[in-house]
Order: structure tokens, then C-alpha cells, then sequence
């Protein structure tokens, strides 16, 4: 058995991975353009094939490095043929863990979606530990989501914060903060020392989009924030919402949510998207009060 670096702008050889990944497992993408959308270029990445000596596929592997992530978590996925023993997946994660020799590295972690028994069996025996459950969600989007109306808390006002610019510090500050917030089984750093545009994978001289939102109180102060992820098959996805600890169980984060509701389906999208830790009850409220529905499960394993 070989493992070898694929390619990411070699279409054909993205959808014989996709394919393979389809028959033994539960993809997250479908095409070789979501494929590529999953290698954002401020991510560092790489994807792996694991062939025989036939050069028939046994495997796949895929790893970033996340900005928004802790320094040295290494965010990975794998796959294996069907009935194949735990050394193909060994292989992979070996393979993974020479690449990012140059980064120290704290833990590896892997989400799989929809799990079967043989895929949690293969994934502890090679040192993996479930930590935690996630749940894939989805919303159509309706023209009538162009006027939703919910109201937001007195005095608070939610605006694009390219309308603010005068915000970034405020804005970036809240961001890291309430992402170190999230009840997570793998939380996120509460400041990995990037700006907010590389955060979001923006370039240095872009306009900021108008899919990120910024809630003011009238004293000035950034007490919400949230961001939309535009994809290439017409979705857009909740990448963040998040409210300043003296905000929270006000009706701030229903608010930002519906604002996001609002923008994506005047922007002309599909779907929404999201996913939602089951640690986090008071956001799958919200979610569930909006109509989003299951999607798929997925299992947070860490080594």
C-alpha cells in the first residue's frame, strides 16, 4: 500500500476520491468544486489517497490547520474500504502527522459523519477517543424569510460592519471571545493572534462583505456579532453567532439569527446550514425555532 498527496485542482482525481468516499462512508461533499471549498487557501492542507498495489483506491484522508482552531490541532477525516483491518487508517494518520512535522503538535481531530460501528471501532483502535456529538443542520430558504421580523433588545441596532469599519477591534475582540466560549467538547482558543480578516479568509485590501454583521449598543459598544459563509452550490452557512456574556438570554443571539435569515434569502440562497454541539442547548433552540432540521450526526473523536 502507497499514500500519496492528491492534487486539489486535478477534477478527475477529486471525484474518483469522492466517489470511493460515497460507497464507504458519508461524505461531506458531492463535487470536486465542495471538495476544493473545504481547502479555503488560508487553511494549510492536505489530501491523501491510499492505493494497493493494483492502484485500486483502500482509502482517503484529508487535514487542516484551522486558523480559528488551538494552535496545533490538526482537524482531520478518513475513510477506508469496507471490511479492510485499522492499517489503512493508520497509514493515513501517519502520513498526516509527517506532513505537519513543522507545527507542534497538540492533539488530532477527526469529525465522521453518521458513524457505522465498523468506523467507531476503526477510529479507537488506532487511539482515537470519542469526546463529543455535533448535529448537522439545514433550512430551506423561502422568499418570505426576506421580511422576517424579529425584534431586537432596546437600544441595539444591527448593522454590516463594512457600515462600521471604526468596529474592527471591538468586532474582533467579541469574535475570539465567544468562540472561546462555545460549550464544546473541542473548544476553540479564545485568541489565536490572527486578525478578523484572516480569521475569516479575507484578503488584506477586500471589502468587507455585507454578511458579516456587527450588533451596537447605543453606547458604542459591539455586543453581537455574525457571519455567513457563502458556498459555490447556491447554500450559505452559519459560520458564527455570537453575544457578549452581559447580552446573552436576551433575545440578541434570536435576533442576529434572523437578521442572517434575512440576508441570506435576499441574497438569493438555497439553504442554510449550520451545526450545533449537543452541549449547546440554548442554540439548537434557536435553531429548532427557526425550522432547521436534522441533516446528519457527527462524532468528535480526538487523539
Amino acid at each position: 500500500m502507497t499514500v500519496r498527496e492528491v492534487d486539489l485542482a486535478d477534477d478527475a482525481q477529486l471525484e474518483r476520491l469522492i466517489a470511493f468516499e460515497t460507497e464507504h462512508g458519508s461524505p461531506r461533499v458531492r463535487t470536486a468544486a465542495e471538495r476544493r471549498e473545504t481547502f479555503p487557501a488560508e487553511w494549510r492542507g492536505v489530501l491523501l489517497a491510499a492505493e494497493d498495489a493494483a492502484g485500486e483506491l483502500v482509502g482517503t484522508g484529508a487535514a487542516h490547520l484551522m486558523p480559528m482552531m488551538r494552535a496545533g490541532t490538526v482537524m482531520v477525516n478518513g475513510f477506508v474500504r469496507r471490511g479492510l483491518g485499522d492499517d489503512v487508517l493508520a497509514a493515513l494518520m501517519d502520513h498526516i502527522e509527517a506532513w505537519q512535522g513543522d507545527v507542534p503538535e497538540r492533539e488530532l481531530i477527526a469529525h465522521v459523519i453518521d458513524a457505522t460501528a465498523e468506523e467507531r471501532a476503526r477510529w479507537e483502535a488506532i487511539g482515537f477517543e470519542r469526546v463529543g456529538d455535533r448535529t448537522r443542520l439545514v433550512r430551506e430558504v423561502t422568499d418570505a424569510d426576506r421580511d422576517l421580523d424579529v425584534p431586537v433588545p432596546d437600544g441595539v441596532r444591527i448593522v454590516a460592519l463594512a457600515e462600521r469599519p471604526d468596529l474592527e477591534d471591538a468586532t474582533r475582540t467579541l469574535w475570539f471571545a465567544a468562540h472561546g466560549d462555545i460549550p464544546t467538547a473541542i473548544p476553540f482558543d479564545a485568541d489565536t493572534g490572527a486578525t478578523l480578516r484572516q480569521d475569516i479568509g479575507l484578503e488584506p485590501d477586500a471589502p468587507w462583505p455585507p454578511v458579516l454583521r456587527v450588533a451596537v449598543h447605543e453606547d458604542g459598544d459591539v455586543v453581537g456579532v455574525a457571519y455567513l459563509h457563502a458556498r459555490d452550490d447556491g447554500a450559505y452557512g452559519h459560520r458564527f453567532t455570537g453575544v457578549a456574556p452581559a447580552w446573552r438570554g436576551r433575545g440578541l443571539a434570536r435576533a442576529l439569527k434572523a437578521d442572517s435569515i434575512r440576508l441570506a434569502a435576499q441574497l438569493g440562497a438555497t439553504e442554510l446550514v449550520t451545526s450545533n454541539d449537543d452541549t449547546n442547548p440554548a442554540m439548537r433552540a434557536i435553531n429548532d425555532a427557526f425550522g432547521y432540521r436534522h441533516q446528519y450526526a457527527i462524532a468528535m473523536y480526538r487523539r
